[in-house]
């Protein structure tokens, strides 16, 4: 039995353990996997009751991983398999956008937008980011999220803020695909368009 069964792999290297059953009384000889139905590999750290080996490299993907056990008597287990997806890729963010929408006396209402991609898993639109503006060394304000769908992203700051200010920086903290990569993002543009 495989115990390590994920359904996504994040990072790499990545150590796949299991246990084996019924093995004591006559030993096991070899332990294999492969991957994707390739060759089969010689698992070198074994016991009569557990395994483990580390997976290095894999690309970006749906994979499956396949085990069997010979026991010295030349007895061949059933094969067991594990499918998981492998990403180790961060969500990407593109096409950034701020736009200052109203003035009013000592402030204005700010609106961001951003695209928002994970060709792997997919982003997971149940866990919500959230969205701050810092204002040259000012503190954070947290914006107020409108829409999160369809790999759009959007928020609304009502701040204080002139156009003439440099060094307005824009970050997004807890957003995330759905193998769990979180992307911390972060934009510093000299002015906001009106």
């Amino acid at each position: 039995m495989i115990e390590t069964t994920p359904d996504y792999v994040t990072t790499l290297p990545f150590t796949v353990s299991g246990s084996i059953a019924n093995a004591k009384d006559r030993g096991v000889a070899f332990v294999y996997y492969n991957i994707d139905s390739g060759d089969w590999n010689e698992v070198s750290d074994f016991t009569d009751t557990s395994f483990e080996f580390t997976l290095s490299t894999l690309d970006e993907g749906s994979h499956n991983v396949s085990v069997k056990v010979i026991d010295e008597a030349g007895n061949e287990s059933d094969i067991v398999e594990w499918d998981f997806v492998c990403d180790i890729t961060l969500p990407i963010a593109d096409d950034f956008v701020a736009q200052q929408h109203t003035d009013f006396s000592g402030g204005a209402v700010i609106s961001v937008e951003m695209q928002i991609s994970d060709e792997i898993s997919g982003i997971d639109y149940t866990v919500m980011p959230q969205m701050t503006i810092k204002i040259d060394t000012g503190s954070p304000i947290v914006a107020e999220i409108e829409s999160f769908e369809n790999g759009l992203l959007r928020g609304v700051i009502t701040t204080t803020f002139n156009p003439e200010i440099s060094d307005v920086t824009f970050s997004i903290i807890g957003l995330m695909d759905i193998a769990g990569n979180e992307l911390d993002f972060e934009a510093t543009i000299a002015t906001v368009s009106i």
